[in-house]
């Protein structure tokens, strides 16, 4: 959201009106208020004298500028700041953590293959903060190719497999892994080229550690009325933090199904954007009183609108008016103040329906209040976060501004559902017209 409707990522303009304590507006002091007159050769002079200037920059800026010696390895050069050319830019080229020359050089990830499905599995351990994953990525390929180029920040990857699904789930060999921190990119090379509209499955096993910086998937908590601290595990993956979570193509134009598991003790829930269909004792595999929680696969989405929580919290739940399940998620102590919101939810939810004339596409909507949140809110597809203050509303303590700011941010972010979730923008160039027409409807519901 912008400055008045807070969300989790704002690109803004703004225009400085100067003024002074006089009311005389700047532009006055600079506007002739008369007429000049300039004399026809006064007028070819100056031209004359213009142009000649503006030839001989040319030149001194063709000649004299720094020159571009560096050699580009895939399809553009990374430009990187270089200080010491007091702010012009050269190409850089990108080094992998082992020292070898990172072979792809875009800050987009390349397009002939993308993925289609991600299959994750999760283990965030609260006290140690150390979490434990796999993900099976399937991808398409478009071209012959014998490398793929995925994100990943702060993930040590431990083991790498590829398979064929079209040749009998077939092995290939991986002779290459390099890793480029700047770019948070992974490059994969293989023995063999990946053939042109041919399905693969990438299997990587990885580990990582809960950070506690609001994004990614990060460390909250919370203070009990006893007095007691209560710890949670969330997420916030907008704009490109997805891939400090997971292995993935991060970008919003690689939209796939996620289908999700997640260990966690057994006085803790997990929430993630669809429905849970089983929960299983998995203390004789993996220790004592551990649980796994599986869910139903998701629509195609974009990475960034992947969301999961394990915590301790209850909920409140409504149903619409076509029978969507609306849930409030709390700590106990402030279970009743999630009420409103849930009024709210399910009063917008009927109208965005009956207005945009499309079926919210998701068999539930979750809302959670979350501690420490670096924005008002986040629109997940199916699990939406929020800070505490954006969602919790105490008719005896909270202002009247309060209460409307609850309102408008529930709305804000359910309008998303449709306008950004269902209909994504390729690239974060286009976010404004997500965000202006969730910032419109917010009122208009």
């Amino acid at each position: 959201m912008n400055d008045h409707d807070v969300d989790d990522v704002a690109f803004l303009t703004g225009v400085n009106h100067y003024q002074s304590q006089n009311g005389i507006h700047k532009r006055s002091l600079y506007e002739h208020n008369g007429v000049a007159v300039c004399s026809q050769n006064r007028a070819l002079i100056i031209a004359s004298v213009v142009l000649s200037i503006l030839f001989l920059s040319s030149l001194i800026i063709a000649y004299v500028g720094p020159q571009n010696d560096c050699p580009c390895i895939g399809e553009q050069p990374v430009f990187l700041q270089d200080e010491n050319l007091n702010g012009a830019q050269r190409p850089v080229i990108p080094i992998a953590t082992n020292g070898e020359v990172f072979p792809w050089n875009n800050v987009r990830l390349p397009s002939f293959a993308h993925p289609t499905r991600y299959v994750i599995n999760i283990h965030p351990n609260l006290t140690t903060l150390d979490v434990k994953g796999q993900v099976s990525i399937d991808f398409h390929v478009e071209k012959d190719f014998n490398y793929i180029v995925f994100h990943s920040k702060n993930l040590s990857i431990t083991e790498k497999t590829l398979i064929d699904r079209k040749n009998h789930n077939t092995k290939i060999q991986v002779v290459k892994m390099l890793e480029y921190s700047a770019g948070q990119q992974v490059y994969i090379e293989f023995k063999e080229n990946l053939r042109k509209k041919t399905n693969y499955t990438l299997i990587l096993r990885y580990h990582t550690r809960l950070n506690q910086d609001m994004e990614g998937f990060y460390l909250s908590s919370y203070t009990t009325r006893e007095g007691k601290k209560k710890y949670l595990a969330t997420t916030h993956f907008e704009p490109t933090y997805a891939r400090s979570a997971f292995p993935c193509f991060d970008e919003p134009q690689f939209k796939a199904k996620f289908k999700m598991s997640i260990f966690r003790d057994r006085f803790h829930i997990s929430l993630f954007n669809m429905p849970i269909t089983s929960t299983d004792d998995v203390g004789f595999y993996m220790g004592t009183g551990l649980l796994r929680d599986d869910f139903q696969e998701s629509v195609e989405m974009s990475s960034y609108l992947v969301a999961f929580v394990v915590c301790d919290y209850q909920s409140i739940t409504d149903v619409t008016s076509k029978g969507i399940s609306v849930s409030v998620y709390a700590p106990v102590d402030l279970l009743p103040q999630a009420k409103f919101a849930l009024n709210i939810s399910i009063h917008m939810m009927d109208f965005y329906e009956e207005f945009f004339g499309v079926p919210y596409p998701l068999p539930k909507q979750d809302l959670i209040a979350i501690p420490d949140f670096g924005t008002g809110a986040m629109e997940n597809w199916g699990l939406i976060t929020y800070r505490e203050t954006s969602i919790l509303y105490d008719e005896q303590e909270t202002s009247a501004s309060g209460h409307n700011w609850v309102a408008v941010v529930v709305a804000h972010e359910l309008a998303h559902q449709w306008f950004g979730n269902l209909v994504t923008m390729r690239w974060w160039n286009d976010l404004w017209l997500s965000e202006g027409f969730a910032s419109f409807l917010e009122y208009y519901g």
